[in-house]
């Protein structure tokens, strides 16, 4: 059985992370920016060349190793590089690291300096701080990191980096997970703002899956289309009212989440998933049989959803009710249970509650029932007939069934002489 996981239905949104502001640079002659560019060139060739040696020698290492213990050389490469990407974990925070994000800022606003400078000039600062002092400087960073982590992007820009960011990382992720464990998958990306140019961003970690699912489910898999409905859908706040047209289509929209969020309270009461709420006989099939009752119930009286007016307000009431947990099934104590079972069964023998109606055939053996044939013509020992079971009609072929066709000619000739004429 497939796994869902959902997100949570709500989150809260740490403080917006605001891009510093920077004083721009002096702008560079060309001749500066050429002889920058060639040295950045020449520094570049030099880290492929060292990684080329270096992959070249650790390749000859692992193959040396595979035929010392007998193995193959991609064994130790995956023990070495683990096949695929591994995340790296952030390091905690300490009072050193609060306060040099601090001086940092403090040191000269717009503009950039090296960490390492600020520290040595005002080195002396930090240990003359008392133990509470470097205590209170650590939750401003924490508030920093979470900002970046969590924050609200505020520029179009930034909302573009962070994507495409992000989705390299899980591309990444995703790509060494199957070389690592070989499970396979795909995801989309999406946006939810009408004013950010981004098309949904798809992923296979085999591109053989999309053609299959393009095959599998005939006129229904589109990943153009089912991206661009997703995108509409999201860009609409995720509201499925926003897409009905008529009441009466939200009011049934609001009937059928009402019975999806009651099937699963009693579902993750009794056990069952086959369990199957009974408006009319809510007393004897719940609460008696169960010991199940509702509270907070926002109608007078405990009806079907679809026996429900089409008004908008009280169902939107009822449905808040079932999901913030003010209108819920709870389980009865057992003397309570007991107590609502004799009162049940009091009213029966009153006639105040109709009792069920029980099957005309009660007490019958409901067996495989087969037709039974009797031959007058055959007699048993004790005078009387023996019943005995229909024979099977033996399967013919359509063609034998159907009516022979009358034959062109005489069937039969009798003599030469007729053979021209009227037999």
């Amino acid at each position: 059985m497939a796994t869902v996981t959902y997100g949570p239905s709500f989150a809260v949104t740490a403080k917006p992370q605001e891009p510093p502001r920077r004083l721009a640079p002096p702008p560079l002659p060309p001749e500066q920016r050429k002889a920058m560019e060639a040295a950045r060139n020449e520094k570049q060739e030099s880290i492929s060349a060292r990684i080329e040696k270096w992959h070249a020698y650790t390749t000859a290492y692992a193959e040396e190793m595979a035929k010392d213990f007998n193995k193959t050389p991609e064994h130790f490469l995956h023990l070495l590089f683990s096949q695929g990407s591994r995340s790296k974990e952030s390091r905690k925070q300490n009072p050193y690291n609060a306060w040099s994000s601090k001086v940092v800022k403090e040191a000269n606003a717009g503009q950039t300096r090296r960490m390492v400078d600020v520290q040595r000039e005002r080195k002396h600062e930090y240990y003359s701080l008392t133990l509470e002092e470097k205590a209170e400087l650590e939750a401003p960073l924490e508030d920093v990191r979470q900002s970046k982590k969590f924050g609200a992007r505020l520029t179009v820009r930034a909302v573009l980096n962070d994507v495409n960011a992000t989705s390299g990382r899980m591309e990444l992720e995703m790509y060494g997970l199957c070389l690592r464990t070989g499970m396979q998958g795909f995801f989309c990306v999406f946006k939810s703002k009408a004013g950010i140019p981004y098309s949904p961003r798809w992923y296979f970690t085999n591109p053989h899956i999309n053609t299959y699912l393009g095959l599998a489910i005939r006129k229904g898999w589109d990943v153009e289309n089912i991206g661009a409905l997703a995108e509409a859908f999201a860009v609409a706040g995720c509201d499925f009212m926003k897409f009905l047209r008529t009441a009466k289509e939200r009011a049934d929209f609001l009937k059928a989440e009402i019975r999806s969020v009651i099937q699963k309270q009693l579902v993750d009461l009794t056990g069952n998933k086959h369990v199957r709420m009974n408006y009319v006989n809510f007393e004897r099939d719940f609460i008696v049989k169960f010991g199940i009752n509702v509270t907070g119930w926002t109608f007078d009286k405990f009806i079907n959803p679809s026996e429900m007016s089409t008004s908008l307000p009280p169902l939107q009431k009822l449905l808040s009710a079932l999901k913030d947990g003010s209108c819920r099934f709870y389980r009865l104590p057992e003397p309570e249970r007991v107590r609502r079972e004799e009162e049940f069964n009091r009213k029966v023998l009153s006639g105040e509650i109709a009792p069920r109606k029980e099957r005309q055939d009660k007490g019958v053996l409901r067996g495989k029932r087969a037709a039974n044939a009797v031959d007058p013509g055959s007699d048993t020992d004790d005078g009387g007939t023996e019943s005995q079971p229909l024979a099977k009609r033996p399967r013919t072929s359509r063609k034998s069934t159907q009516k022979p066709l009358d034959p062109k000619s005489a069937e039969f000739i009798d003599n030469s002489d007729n053979e021209g004429g009227a037999a």
